[in-house]
């Protein structure tokens, strides 16, 4: 937001304005990265499993309803939604990638996990 301070659209120029917002700026739609976010977490969940496509196609229809949700109503611009989507990408890739690469060798180090049994080693790899 200290970047990009762009307002809502403006009510008084929908044709219908179906839930008007006054109040604070329009980019990135909260709503939109949040729904990103589960898409992205609800397949991660169903990764290599018979439910893997189903989960991809559920999170990818969750997030163009609640995109042209946002649009329709009138609280975002297109763009907000769009760069929404795209920057909530980013930083789930971002952080993925950071898990993937580094998670294993921190929880190793954290002695009261012992207690739950070893940390199962990748395929393909030594043990960290």
């Amino acid at each position: 937001m200290a970047i990009v301070g762009r307002h809502r659209p403006d009510p008084a120029l929908l044709a219908n304005p179906l839930a008007p917002e006054s109040a604070s700026d329009s980019f990135p739609s909260g709503h939109v990265c949040l729904a990103v976010a589960l898409a992205f977490a609800l397949y991660y969940l169903a990764w290599r499993t018979r439910w893997e496509k189903s989960a991809l196609g559920f999170g990818f229809g969750m997030v163009v309803v609640v995109t042209l949700s946002r649009v329709y109503i009138g609280v975002h611009y297109p763009t907000d939604v769009l760069a929404s989507v795209i920057a909530a990408s980013a930083a789930v890739l971002f952080f993925t990638g950071l898990w993937n690469r580094y998670a294993r060798a921190v929880i190793a180090r954290i002695t009261v996990l012992a207690w739950f049994g070893p940390i199962p080693a990748r395929a393909g790899r030594d043990p960290v």
